[in-house]
């Protein structure tokens, strides 16, 4: 046998191999995903409701700005060479104070509701 005809055997051969491989995976999701429905676990892929997709993007936001704040006031730390004891002040005010109280009160919002949704359903 050449060396071309060997070459191209082995690559046919691994390309069989890689689609064996990717149709074993798909049967092995597709159990994992019978097992799932039968044990009654909730679907992780279903939408929640407006309110709750509404509170994702806004809890999104939130963390945006805290994001941010954060860096406006290292910023502002580094460039103005403000003291320490200011910034850390004004993060404690804005940020620990007031975003993040906000922000866990948002993702309590969307986990609690989506809990209680999958409760009710169980019921």
């Amino acid at each position: 046998m050449s060396e071309g005809t060997e070459g191209r055997n082995r690559g046919s051969d691994s390309a069989a191999a890689e689609k064996a491989n990717r149709g074993e995976f798909r049967a092995l999701i597709d159990r994992l995903e019978r097992v799932a429905r039968t044990r009654g676990e909730p679907d992780l892929r279903a939408k929640g409701t407006y309110v709750q997709r509404a509170g994702f993007w806004l809890a999104c936001m939130v963390f945006g700005l805290i994001v941010v704040v954060t860096f406006c006031l290292l910023g502002y730390w580094l460039s103005a060479n403000a003291e320490l004891q200011h910034v850390e002040r004004l993060f404690d005010i804005i940020v620990l104070k007031a975003l993040v109280p906000i922000f866990t009160l948002i993702l309590g919002y969307i986990f609690g509701s989506r809990e209680g949704r999958v409760e009710r359903s169980e019921t």
